[in-house]
């Protein structure tokens, strides 16, 4: 299946953890496993599907961190991890990288400590939700130079 470059997966009841060999499937460009009931962590071989624009992992039980890795998906659009249970440690500052980021949800979930500044550096952000979390710490001041419609 190296061909492979969508998958849709969404609204099932599929079980288990996100497969670490996913990280092969090198032309994959949209990853929608979406209102299932996966746990586990997001896999960091994740961070080697470089042709991704989309990401739809919400309404999961994943938990866990956001792996650093996930900002080699320097082509990545939308990133929606929102209603999960991920944890352990801050939003990483390697979302920063990912320069075509337009949606990012992350809201209803368990992450805790500051928002990197590198979030607010993103000017394709058209929608970022955060809340819902455990994050702390003060406001970096860049938000006043974002661009981002929906806070």
């Amino acid at each position: 299946m190296t061909s492979l470059r969508r998958i849709g997966l969404e609204f099932n009841t599929f079980t288990g953890e996100i497969p670490k060999e996913i990280g092969s499937l090198a032309n994959f460009e949209r990853l929608s496993m979406c209102c299932n009931k996966f746990s586990g962590s997001v896999p960091r071989e994740i961070g080697n599907l470089i042709a991704m624009f989309g990401i739809f992992l919400h309404n999961n039980a994943l938990s866990g961190h956001i792996p650093k890795e996930i900002g080699n998906l320097v082509n990545l659009v939308e990133l929606l991890l929102e209603a999960n249970h991920l944890i352990n440690g801050s939003l990483p500052n390697e979302i920063g990288n990912m320069s075509t980021l337009t949606y990012l949800l992350l809201n209803d979930n368990d992450l805790s400590g500051s928002i990197p500044k590198e979030l607010f550096l993103l000017k394709s952000l058209v929608q970022m939700n955060i809340g819902s979390n455990q994050l702390s710490g003060s406001l970096p001041g860049e938000i006043c130079n974002t661009t981002i419609q929906d806070l």
